[in-house]
């Protein structure tokens, strides 16, 4: 048994690299299909505040500069595809 799990183990191992960069470029969902999941992920965090509470960005300027910095540079990196097809915001919960 220990000898087939091991097989199998070594088996992944060998296929997950190529199977990876086979299907790197595939994508099962639409940007229309993002873009609604990402409406109704805000709209639960903007429904259920105690359990998903907001950082203010009042007082917390410099950590929203440094996110909204970072967001800045994955958007403009020039590997995301569709990038003008979404509404790109940063929100903190604490």
């Amino acid at each position: 048994m220990a000898k087939l799990k091991n097989l199998l183990i070594l088996t992944i191992a060998l296929i997950l690299p190529y199977s990876c960069k086979v299907w790197n470029n595939l994508n099962l969902y639409t940007p229309n299909d993002d873009v609604a999941l990402g409406k109704q992920v805000v709209a639960e965090i903007e429904a259920n505040p105690k359990e998903y509470p907001l950082l203010p960005e009042r007082g917390n300027e410099a950590i929203y500069k440094y996110v909204r910095g970072i967001s800045r540079t994955i958007v403009n990196s020039g590997q995301l595809q569709n990038k003008g097809a979404f509404a790109w915001q940063v929100k903190i919960i604490q």
